[in-house]
């Protein structure tokens, strides 16, 4: 922001992107006017993961961080069988078949979607994830901004229940919660885009100065 040029804006996020957007919010409020949360809580995630099997939390964590560091440890021997997956429509409409990201989603984008993603080290990608885990609650009292939570009803990755908390514990804020997994952006870009307009035009509005009132004094009436 400060190389660009800005001095405060409103911040789109998704999944992890959301801690690391309330995070800016805790530290640096002055930089930040709004946040748009979709599929995301602000920190603390693995512990809202696996949502829909109604997991204890601690177990749901433990299995996630260790599905994780399975992930890091076997990346090496993972990597050269990720990215020669043969990603086309047909293989990505299975990942749609399986239920981790609905039938709602365009398949091409899919497709694209995933052939980038495993152009990634899945060490790389779980060492981030792994530091994502270590990561604490933000506290959310200081928060002071429009914040509009989209949340995935069969979301595995981040639990809708947990985001609408988070909401119910910031003063101005919407939540939504929609038919859809942890690729919303993907299965309702359209809402996604309505809700990121919606949230500028709010905080377009809070930040216009309030028309002065100006006071007229009253001539005095003449003495006869």
């Amino acid at each position: 922001m400060d190389d660009a040029g800005i001095t405060s804006a409103v911040i789109p996020s998704w999944s992890h992107g959301v801690t690391i957007a309330f995070e800016l919010a805790a530290r640096h409020p002055e930089r930040v006017d709004g946040i748009l949360a979709v599929a995301g809580v602000p920190g603390d995630t693995f512990s809202t993961m696996l949502a829909p099997f109604r997991l204890p939390r601690p177990i749901a964590k433990q299995v996630m961080v260790n599905v994780t560091r399975a992930g890091y440890y076997g990346g090496h021997a993972l990597a050269p069988i990720i990215k020669r997956i043969p990603w086309t429509n047909l293989s990505a409409s299975a990942v749609q078949r399986i239920g981790f990201v609905s039938r709602a989603a365009d398949t091409d984008q899919l497709r694209t979607m995933l052939r980038e993603f495993c152009t990634t080290d899945p060490r790389w990608y779980a060492h981030l994830a792994l530091g994502v885990s270590r990561g604490a609650r933000v506290r959310l009292s200081g928060i002071r901004v429009p914040v509009t939570f989209i949340a995935g009803k069969n979301d595995i990755l981040t639990g809708a229940r947990d985001m609408k908390t988070a909401s119910q514990r910031i003063p101005d804020s919407k939540y939504i919660e929609l038919r859809g997994t942890h690729f919303l952006p993907l299965e309702q870009p359209d809402l996604v885009r309505d809700e990121i307009h919606a949230l500028l035009d709010k905080v377009a509005t809070l930040k216009k100065p309030a028309k002065a009132k100006v006071a007229t004094a009253k001539k005095p009436a003449a003495k006869s």
